[in-house]
């Protein structure tokens, strides 16, 4: 029997919480036009995210295409083309919306039958993902590449009146990570790049580009092969490669000095799961992959693992980029193999035919935006050539 009332005191707790929470909700509502995109709809959930974060309210998500009958508060997440535009009775709003491009956003607060109506609108849908996240910026919260910074101390929901417009000084905006130290991006996981793509939105940013080491002092670097045409298999793998890394704990560049992690000091060895601690195509590839099977299945790892996080880069609406130094330098297994078939690896023909077979290989494995070539460092303090 006694359990028997703690059961039905937790019942009708829970009830009440439930409709506590429903008339909650009701007061303020996140609206999205009935056909939302992927993109709308992850941003009207950005929203009810950063709420709940704020404030401890859940809001409601309504696709809709009309906002007659609503008795709400409303924030509407929408991009400029769609039907519930065309509700709005401000028709100098309706004017700012219609002239928004690209990237850009308004945030503007309408009052209809003493309520309020946040409207949240990009002209496009990335531009429509700038708006809630400055929104986010308006409840208090902070965005930075390393994650969010969220008030501790929650806040009573209360929709600010707005009347602002985003529009990018640029139209190319990002960040370019430097391979070949530890402390960027070498040993990054997907996870890390996904979350950094995760960042680049709220910052109102839309390029990441790699730089790719030559072969020399540290490289040559996996994120572009270098080869010929008829050494690309058809689902975009290698067939013939040369060494190639980024750094790991047994690589020693830069001042490192390489060493295994189980014989770190002071029990820190129980951090790493293995000894070459690195990123995941570099696992039992260091300090360089030495049989040609080797070779072949790090350039191979590194195709996937860079189409699955550009991929998901391209779901934020950021623009990817690789490249290589100029002029191009060939690796010397590569030079190999060309001169035992007769040709000269410094001819214009040659340095053609090596280009466009890097950039089949970049068109097979990469879903990538740009491609960049970069002059030599050495340009800087040693001077160059015409040549």
């Amino acid at each position: 029997m006694k359990y028997k009332k703690i059961i039905n005191v937790f019942v009708i707790w829970s009830i009440f919480s439930v409709m506590n929470c429903s008339q909650q909700s009701q007061e303020t509502i996140i609206v999205l036009p009935q056909k939302a995109t992927n993109r709308e709809t992850f941003a009207a959930k950005e929203v009810r995210r950063y709420v709940y974060q704020r404030t401890g309210e859940l809001l409601p998500i309504i696709r809709t295409d009309s906002l007659k009958g609503f008795e709400n508060n409303v924030i509407l997440v929408v991009k400029k083309d769609r039907s519930l535009i065309k509700n709005l009775q401000d028709e100098k709003l309706k004017n700012t919306v219609s002239s928004l491009n690209d990237q850009e956003y308004v945030l503007q607060t309408l009052t209809k039958h003493g309520y309020k109506i946040v409207l949240l609108c990009g002209g496009d849908e990335i531009g429509t993902l700038y708006a809630t996240y400055r929104f986010a910026e308006h409840l208090g919260i902070r965005f930075y590449l390393h994650g969010d910074v969220i008030p501790d101390e929650k806040t009573k929901l209360q929709l600010p009146d707005l009347n602002e417009t985003g529009k990018p000084l640029f139209s190319i905006r990002g960040i370019q990570p430097f391979h070949d130290f530890p402390e960027g991006p070498d040993w990054w996981t997907a996870d890390d790049y996904k979350a950094v793509f995760s960042q680049l939105p709220k910052l109102r940013m839309n390029f990441f580009g790699l730089h790719t080491y030559p072969e020399g002092g540290v490289g040559p670097e996996p994120t572009v092969w270098i080869g010929l045409k008829e050494d690309i298999g058809n689902r975009g793998e290698v067939n013939f490669s040369y060494p190639a890394r980024h750094f790991t704990t047994l690589n020693g560049t830069w001042g490192y000095e390489p060493k295994k992690t189980r014989d770190y000091s002071f029990g820190t060895y129980q951090l790493f799961e293995r000894d070459d601690y690195g990123t995941s195509y570099m696992k039992d590839m260091a300090p360089w992959p030495e049989s040609l099977k080797e070779k072949n299945e790090l350039l191979n790892r590194t195709g996937d693992f860079f189409h699955e996080v550009f991929t998901y880069a391209k779901s934020f609406g950021i623009k990817t980029c690789v490249g290589t130094e100029i002029p191009l330098t060939i690796p010397e297994e590569v030079q190999e193999r060309i001169k035992r078939n007769g040709k000269n690896t410094q001819s214009e023909g040659v340095v053609q035919a090596l280009y466009e077979g890097m950039f089949e290989w970049i068109k097979q494995n990469y879903p990538v935006d740009y491609y960049w070539f970069w002059t030599p460092e050495n340009w800087t303090w040693g001077g160059n050539t015409q040549e």
